[in-house]
């Protein structure tokens, strides 16, 4: 399908709101789904086989407007930017201050030599300032049996198929999408939390609710997020339980510079290998 079929599609179900250019290796369309703001990210060209699906949470500072959050990953956080640089290795670093070490680009690099990086498809929903579990609950009711079934019948449309869904959040965004599977264990078949937003208190819970859910996990910290304690405790608990998290922690703070250097990077390396 050409992408004008494709966003033809998509609006005559009345979903776009608008259109912007395409970004090298990815199309986005921002939707209204059910009410609610959010970003459909897809490969271009369309691929022709079924893609997993990535459901993005955003963070704290743009939960206060719909826009900043449905366009959170794509114009702050570093997607299209880090996408790109994963199809067309070697990834090499962005800034000189020096958050991707040699180590690390390394081992990026071999990877991708190994087996090179695939398509996905995303939705980044604006989310609220949620910070207790019976504040997530709505929303988390919203994703599974609103957000994510309409958002597959506009890929759809657009000629993109969906194959399984996988969850992963940033700081805020991460405790979300935790307390979201916690919730719905069966519907999503990894997670993954970057410089999340949770409490050393929490890491038990959390562990014994993955580890009944059998899903992978993923955890990224790094040398100046406030949340580093509690995600090297609940990667600590995980183990306790039989289990082997993948963990990646980097030289840098808890802010967007660095999700663009390496943690988008990082992340979507692991989320297109957890999807296969």
């Amino acid at each position: 399908m050409t992408r004008r079929a494709w966003l033809a599609a998509a609006a005559a179900l009345g979903a776009v709101r608008s259109v912007r250019a395409a970004e090298g290796p990815l199309v986005v369309r921002d939707v209204a789904l059910r009410g609610r703001r959010a970003l459909l990210v897809s490969p271009l060209p369309s691929v022709p086989a079924s893609i997993p699906l990535v459901v993005l949470l955003h963070g704290l500072g743009e939960t206060g407007d719909p826009r900043a959050g449905a366009y959170a990953y794509w114009e702050r956080y570093g997607l299209p930017g880090a996408y790109a640089r994963l199809l067309a290795p070697p990834v090499t670093r962005i800034s000189r201050a020096g958050y991707f070490t040699d180590a690390a680009l390394t081992r990026v690099n071999a990877a991708l030599a190994e087996r090179p990086f695939g398509p996905l498809a995303f939705l980044c929903p604006h989310v609220p300032n949620l910070q207790s579990p019976v504040q997530v609950a709505p929303f988390a009711m919203w994703l599974v049996k609103e957000g994510i079934p309409e958002a597959r019948a506009l890929f759809a449309s657009a000629g993109t198929r969906l194959g399984k869904v996988l969850l992963a959040g940033c700081s805020l965004g991460a405790f979300i999408g935790f307390e979201s599977l916690l919730a719905f264990p069966g519907e999503f078949a990894a997670v993954a939390g970057v410089q999340s937003a949770i409490g050393a208190g929490a890491a038990p819970r959390y562990a014994r609710a993955f580890a009944d859910a059998g899903v992978r996990t993923y955890l990224s910290t790094s040398s100046g997020d406030p949340y580093r304690g509690p995600t090297r405790a609940l990667a600590t608990a995980l183990r306790g339980r039989g289990l082997a998290p993948d963990t990646h922690e980097a030289p840098g703070p808890h802010d967007q510079p660095w999700l663009r250097e390496v943690g988008m990077v990082e992340l979507l390396l692991w989320l297109h290998r957890a999807a296969s």
